[in-house]
């Protein structure tokens, strides 16, 4: 006798009496359920189609003579070149410990006076100290002190005027000011 088949006829006999017992007809209740869902479907918000939308044009980035997307417009700044014409400054002169630094770099700090002479203390770039007075030279562009008060420092550049000339630029720097 085989043990197998003993199991096989019981599980076939079970599956044959489940399905039976799915092919009856009282699933009303179900039936009824799915009715009145529908009928509440029908008085619920309906939801309005999508609009139209126009149809997709493809555009061409033509890049010749543009700026790039990605970067910011330039602001285009205006240099005021007036001032006075001069001869071209002492370029065989030799330089000042303070021109080595540009002008912003440079700050006054505070003034002393000695033996009737007023000195402007400057800082300069790397946080060191020094003091200037009429006739001394500071910056690059051969600024030349013209005064020194208490509380302010007046100097005058001679720049390239950019038509080959050179031209004197009046420059103050306030106390605390580059």
């Amino acid at each position: 006798m085989n043990p197998f088949g003993a199991n096989i006829k019981f599980f076939l006999l079970a599956g044959v009496v489940m399905l039976s017992a799915c092919s009856s007809n009282n699933n009303q209740d179900i039936l009824a359920f799915m009715e009145q869902v529908r009928a509440e479907s029908a008085n619920r918000i309906r939801i309005e189609p999508l609009p139209a939308y126009p149809p997709y044009v493809a555009v061409v980035y033509q890049s010749a003579g543009q700026r790039s997307p990605f970067a910011p417009p330039r602001e285009v700044v205006t240099s005021d070149i007036s001032g006075v014409l001069t001869a071209a400054p002492d370029l065989s002169r030799p330089k000042e410990f303070l021109e080595r630094f540009n002008l912003a770099e440079l700050t006054m700090v505070g003034s002393i006076q000695h033996n009737g002479v007023r000195w402007g203390l400057i800082r300069d770039g790397d946080g060191s100290v020094h003091r200037v007075r009429e006739g001394n030279y500071l910056g690059r562009n051969y600024g030349l002190v013209t005064q020194v008060s208490e509380s302010s420092l007046e100097l005058v550049e001679t720049v390239v005027n950019g038509q080959g000339g050179w031209i004197e630029r009046p420059r103050n720097m306030g106390m605390g000011e580059n």
